[in-house]
Parts: C-alpha cells; sequence; structure tokens
C-alpha cells in the first residue's frame, strides 16, 4: 500500500513537472559574413532570456547550451545530455536590409520535429521578431488546457532599434575569445545607453563587463566594481 502510495505521488509530482526547453546556437548559414555573427546573441542569449521570463515551462541558462552550437550529436542524445524535454534549433541569414530565421522545435525524447516555421522581417525590426518568435514558441509549449489563454505580446519595439543592435554587438562581443574583442564590448553597451537609457539588457550587459573587468585586474579598482554595481541597480 504504501509502494502504490508513493508511486502515485510520483506519478503527480509528473504531471505538475514543466517541460525543460534548450535553445540551442542557431547557425549562420553566411558563415563567412563575420558582421552578422552577433545575431547569433540574439536568436540566442537574448531569446533564452525572453522565453525564460515567460513562465509555464524551464529554459536552460544561455551559459549552458551556447556550448552545443558546433554539436554533431543526433538531437535525442543532445537533449538526453542537457536534461531537456525538447531543442530550439535551427539557421538565420542577413541579406542587406532583412533577416531570415527558420526554427524547429523537436521532441528531445524521440528527435523528431514538432514545430517548424520561416521567419523575415528588416533589420530594424529585430526585437519585433523575437517577439513573434517567443509568442508563436509559447503557444507550442503551453499545456493544451491553457493554449489561447496568455495575454498578447507587444506589438511594438519600445527600445530604439540602433541601440538594441549596439547592444547586442557588445553581447557578442563578450563572449569573443580575443581579449582585444572582449574589450570591445563596454564601450558598446556604454553607446546602446547613449542612445536608449531604458534598455535595461545594456545596463545589465554594462555591469558585467565592469564586474569583469574589476576581477580580472585591470585598472578601475573599487570605483569600477562600485560602477557595475549601480549599472545592475538601474537594470
Amino acid at each position: 500500500a504504501h509502494a502504490r502510495e508513493r508511486a502515485g505521488h510520483a506519478e503527480r509530482i509528473g504531471q505538475r513537472r514543466e517541460h525543460v526547453l534548450a535553445v540551442i546556437p542557431l547557425r549562420n548559414v553566411r558563415g563567412e559574413d563575420e558582421d552578422a555573427g552577433y545575431l547569433g546573441e540574439a536568436f540566442g542569449g537574448e531569446l533564452t532570456t525572453r522565453l525564460g521570463q515567460l513562465g509555464g515551462f524551464r529554459v536552460l541558462p544561455w551559459e549552458t547550451t551556447s556550448r552545443f552550437g558546433d554539436s554533431k550529436d543526433p538531437f535525442a542524445r543532445l537533449a538526453k545530455h542537457l536534461g531537456a524535454d525538447y531543442l530550439l534549433v535551427g539557421h538565420y541569414e542577413s541579406v542587406e536590409d532583412r533577416i531570415r530565421v527558420r526554427l524547429e522545435l523537436v521532441d528531445g525524447h524521440s528527435g523528431l520535429q514538432r514545430w517548424s516555421e520561416s521567419f523575415e522581417r528588416p533589420n530594424r525590426d529585430l526585437g519585433l521578431l523575437q517577439m513573434e518568435i517567443v509568442q508563436q514558441l509559447a503557444a507550442q509549449m503551453a499545456p493544451a488546457s491553457t493554449r489561447g489563454k496568455r495575454p498578447p505580446l507587444p506589438t511594438n519595439n519600445p527600445h530604439d532599434p540602433v541601440a538594441y543592435e549596439t547592444f547586442l554587438r557588445g553581447a557578442n562581443a563578450m563572449h569573443a575569445l580575443d581579449p582585444a574583442d572582449r574589450a570591445l564590448a563596454e564601450p558598446m553597451f556604454r553607446r546602446a545607453l547613449e542612445l536608449d537609457s531604458t534598455l535595461s539588457q545594456a545596463w545589465v550587459g554594462l555591469g558585467a563587463a565592469l564586474t569583469d573587468r574589476h576581477f580580472g585586474g585591470s585598472e578601475g579598482g573599487l570605483r569600477t566594481l562600485l560602477e557595475g554595481r549601480e549599472c545592475f541597480q538601474r537594470a
């Protein structure tokens, strides 16, 4: 009787368990176009953050999944390694002044495609493109009983598009292997905030850059650390 009770309790817990989503870095189909590399952050780190704010399912941290962009493992094996129920995979390209994205939501247990969609918008509408992707993914990930009950996402981008692009370039620079490239992140975040002081992601980025500079032993000392803390507070 106790065994049946424990089994029933485990089943109820399993029924309540939220699905886990892993956003795998999207492939740049125009790999020679290094200038478009910052878009990987838009469809990786930023998309992970936006999806994680929705609730109803869990999203693995970008710091965890960003290392698997070049993985050749079958989807089911990669999902098992990450402990994910679903993988978001795909590719993107920037053609003249437009962004094209192809996404697939893959069942991590079977490795089969559950959903796929193509998106295209002008470069200046990157924020709107992200919101459109998030909205469609939320509908796919939501339990059947709650689909259609989520409030609609904003239809306008509240931030200056040039500031947002500059922030993304800074975020991409922070992940660079070359120290000289990483050093570009801080001035990019500062420039983004000059254009739009309400861009909270840029405040977080600047805080992280300053904190890294302090603990890395570079110039600035305590003043740099305090400025970094102030940036986090502003965010």
